[in-house]
């Protein structure tokens, strides 16, 4: 084979893997856009509160959100701070309750963020009992203070003030 026969082999040759690599290219741009053919496009969002990203598909129920209708976002960084998975089981179930049963100038909640960055934990020496304070995001838009006690893995209380006037708004004891 000549030199000039090998040259345009080989250019044939680029030319050729060139085509198919842009036209898979094509193909997957293609497939990744939605078209109305079941592909979802996905939104995402980070909550500053909590730091964790939500994603939220148009047309779809959001990541995170629980059957009750309330979306909770960091409350597992409490088990970074000693609380037992049934403590937060219960310490969810609570503030899903708080969710549910109250509203915040005549507003629905339907979203709790956990600010971790408040989280403060203090331990009473001379009883163990355990109290772990933080702030949480209600709807994005509302500050409010938590405060969880317990002594045990089996119990926790639950209480939620206002972080203006520091009334208490919601208690639920261990159990109830």
């Amino acid at each position: 084979m000549t030199s000039r026969r090998k040259l345009f082999v080989i250019i044939a040759s680029f030319i050729v893997v060139s085509l198919i690599i842009v036209i898979i290219a094509v193909i997957m741009r293609g497939n990744n856009q939605s078209s109305g053919n079941g592909i979802v496009e996905q939104n995402s969002y980070s909550d500053p509160s909590s730091g964790e990203v939500v994603l939220d598909p148009v047309g779809k129920t959001p990541e995170k959100f629980e059957s009750t209708g309330v979306v909770l976002l960091g409350f597992s960084k409490l088990l970074d701070r000693g609380m037992s998975s049934g403590q937060l089981d219960d310490t969810q179930l609570y503030i899903t309750d708080y969710a549910n049963t109250k509203t915040i100038q005549t507003e629905k909640i339907t979203e709790i963020s956990l600010v971790v960055s408040s989280i403060k934990q203090y331990i009473d020496s001379a009883t163990g009992q355990k109290r772990v304070t933080g702030d949480i995001k209600v709807n994005r838009k509302f500050t409010q203070t938590l405060e969880l006690t317990y002594y045990s893995v089996n119990d926790v209380t639950l209480n939620v003030y206002d972080q203006t006037s520091n009334d208490l708004v919601y208690f639920a004891p261990n159990g109830e």
